[in-house]
């Protein structure tokens, strides 16, 4: 068995995360080995660097005599520096000579971690010497040097080419597995002896690779000869190769005869950079007016491959504009290579409205200060609810008084935090009517619609001022805009023509000597929004027995809005002959459009006195007939009288001409009495109307238009 992969590091390489291992095995017995019938076990184990085991048996197959194979076991991560010891067995029971069935491997993986600072007090692991021509190769030596004579500068050794007496000679001495990838300024820095005793012209060559040897780039070139027999420092920039994680540095020293080459202390540092960045902070699923705070988070980043310790390192952050806080949080931590920590920073409450100003900045532990400090300014919180419309009313929209009026409500979120209870307040005329809240969940720029749980009634007004004041408004407590809460109509109210004639009051003579006729007087108002025509008052008399014995009717013929007229009768009654009381029920004929009717009526009682002087002469009779109402007649008419008793009476119509147009003969009581007369047919202009009653006539006149 012999290891055809790995192969020893002897030069310039690039160190894969993986290595894989490959073995040959020959079968070196007189017969065919059959795995049938004895199986073949191969096993590997490695020790050192890490620990690893991996076995395969092959159970079937063969080989012939002398028959050579290859076998892939496994591949061995390589991410760990240092010296695997790789051993491989092979177990077959029908082997003779188990000799030669184990075989050993030493496997260098010599990556260059940073930072790298090694003074040769011991052989470093890492380090790889290539004798490229001559017999001289590169050293680790103790102690102090010849030609020139030169005391180690750092620790007790340096690492030598001792190439004085080997002319023509040079050699590598080689550092592979350098990963620069990412860092911030990585810089090579060396010591090297130079010899003022030096007359040929030895040099040092420094080179590196990105590609495992395949390509070589020179970045310094020093000769040995100097004015002075002495170490001299030397920092190269390896800033061009920051792409590279696989970098090889090599020292290339080339004899020509003249003194030997130490080098002391190599280093391999970069410079440290932390970064300081916000974190965004999410208002997520936040509603309005929350005063719940939230963490204001930042992420400390190591930029570089360097580990760098933040002790005792202060981070501050400072938030202006909405609201003022200041807070200091004390760091520490170990950040390591590309590693990044998220710090809270503080806390701070959201539901102040505007935009929220934040700087965060760190002490300066590292190399570079730029991106020590952070400002952002990106965070805007806007509360703001709006009532956008109402719906069911405007105010060109006109209802009348006593309507019931639903109305819905048409609010926005303006703002760009969700908005979860609105809150919604109706009134009429400054009286709050009904307030809504109504529990969503409304996102930026949501719309809700919401009718109100209650109408309103539209309110009693004015023909002067017929409209009212409706206002909708929204409430949140944390509105950042006060201009769109509230919309306000002025509600228009259609207000009918309309009469009501009422009944102010009655008066006469009281108290009266019974027999005696009186003229009594109604007040009567217009409390309507119309003129009025033609108002027929009436007058009931009522004994203390609670029967009318009379009644009598006038008209009057005009009365403005607002206008009070106290109406005093022409005609009169006669007060019932007893001692006591009697009422007068004065009322008004129903009139179109009267708007109200129970206002229409009004009773008063009066005082009279028996009068008992004088007989009533046989053949006198006291009755009268009135004007008919309403005259002009259009339609219907009434005509009035009264009869001191019950009897019969006869009514005749005529033109003016004399003709009779209409008779008729009514059975009458004793008091107020009326007839009603259809004039429908009846051409415009004058008639007389005549009633008689017990051999006595009485003519009145009335007009008929059309």
């Amino acid at each position: 068995v012999s290891f055809l992969s790995p192969k020893p590091i002897t030069d310039v390489t690039c160190f894969p995360a993986s290595m894989p291992v490959q073995v040959s095995i020959k079968n070196s017995g007189l017969k065919k080995a059959d795995f049938t019938h004895s199986a073949l076990k191969v096993s590997l184990d490695v020790t050192g660097a890490i620990s690893y085991h991996f076995d395969t048996t092959f159970t079937t197959g063969s080989m012939a005599f002398q028959q050579t194979d290859t076998i892939n076991l496994c591949s061995v991560p390589t991410i760990v520096s240092g010296v695997y010891n790789m051993k491989v067995t092979i177990n077959d029971t029908s082997d003779t000579d188990i000799s030669n069935d184990t075989l050993s491997l030493l496997y260098k993986v010599g990556r260059v971690e940073l930072p790298y600072d090694i003074d040769f007090s011991t052989v470093p692991n890492e380090f790889i010497n290539v004798t490229m021509a001559g017999e001289t190769e590169w050293k680790v030596v103790k102690g102090n040097g010849s030609n020139p004579a030169i005391a180690p500068a750092f620790g007790t050794g340096r690492l030598e080419f001792a190439g004085a007496s080997d002319p023509g000679a040079y050699a590598h001495a080689v550092f592979n597995g350098v990963n620069i990838q990412g860092c911030v300024k990585p810089t090579l820095s060396f010591w090297f002896a130079h010899s003022a005793d030096c007359t040929n012209n030895d040099v040092l060559t420094v080179l590196v690779s990105t590609d495992g040897g395949a390509n070589y780039t020179e970045v310094k070139r020093i000769l040995v000869t100097d004015t002075a027999t002495a170490w001299k420092r030397y920092d190269v920039d390896l800033s061009s190769f920051t792409q590279s994680s696989c970098l090889s540095v090599v020292f290339r020293a080339m004899s020509f005869g003249g003194t030997n080459q130490s080098i002391d202390r190599i280093r391999i540092t970069a410079e440290n950079d932390a970064e300081i960045s916000l974190l965004p902070i999410s208002t997520g699923n936040r509603t309005a007016c929350d005063n719940t705070p939230v963490d204001v988070k930042a992420v400390i980043t190591n930029l570089s491959r360097l580990n760098i310790d933040m002790v005792d390192d202060t981070l501050t952050l400072n938030v202006t504009g909405a609201v003022n806080y200041s807070n200091k949080v004390v760091y520490n931590h170990r950040l390591g290579s590309f590693e990044a920590d998220t710090v809270t920073l503080g806390q701070i409450s959201l539901d102040a409205n505007g935009a929220y100003y934040f700087e965060a900045f760190m002490q300066s532990f590292d190399d570079r200060s730029a991106n020590d400090t952070v400002t952002d300014s990106t965070l805007f919180i806007m509360q703001d609810i709006a009532l956008d419309t109402v719906l069911g009313l405007d105010n060109q929209m006109f209802k009348m008084v006593g309507d019931t009026v639903n109305v819905t409500a048409v609010a926005v979120n303006n703002g760009n935090i969700f908005v979860d209870k609105v809150i919604l307040h109706m009134s009429i005329n400054g009286n709050n009517v009904v307030t809504d809240t109504v529990t969503t969940q409304l996102g930026a720029g949501d719309t809700l619609v919401h009718p109100m749980s209650v109408p309103f009634v539209v309110p009693a007004v004015s023909k002067d001022q017929p409209f009212y004041f409706f206002e909708m408004k929204t409430e949140l407590a944390c509105d950042g805009d006060n201009t769109n809460d509230a919309i306000s109509i002025v509600g228009q109210v259609l207000i009918p023509d309309s009469v009501d004639i009422q009944v102010l009051e009655i008066s006469t003579t009281s108290p009266a000597k019974g027999k005696t006729r009186l003229s009594p007087t109604v007040t009567v108002a217009n409390i309507g929004n119309i003129e009025a025509d033609n108002i027929i008052v009436h007058v009931d008399v009522v004994n203390d027995s609670s029967r009318v014995v009379e009644s009598i009717s006038e008209m009057i013929s005009h009365m403005a809005v607002n206008d009070t007229n106290a109406h005093v009768f022409t005609m009169t009654y006669k007060v019932p002959n007893y001692t006591g009381n009697y009422t007068l029920k004065a009322y008004v004929e129903t009139y179109d459009g009267d708007a109200i009717q129970s206002n229409d009526t009004l009773v008063r009682e009066f005082a009279c006195i028996l009068d008992s002087v004088g007989i009533r002469e046989a053949t006198g009779l006291d009755w009268s007939l009135g004007q008919n109402i309403p005259n002009p007649a259009t339609e219907t008419t009434a005509i009035p009288f009264t009869l001191p008793q019950d009897g019969r009476v006869r009514l005749s119509v005529m033109t003016a001409n004399g003709q009779v147009i209409y008779r008729q003969e009514v059975d009458a009581v004793a008091g107020g009495n009326r007839i009603e007369l259809d004039a429908s047919g009846w051409a415009s202009g004058l008639y007389y109307y005549t009633m008689e009653f017990r051999g006595q006539r009485i003519t009145r006149k009335m007009t008929v238009t059309r």
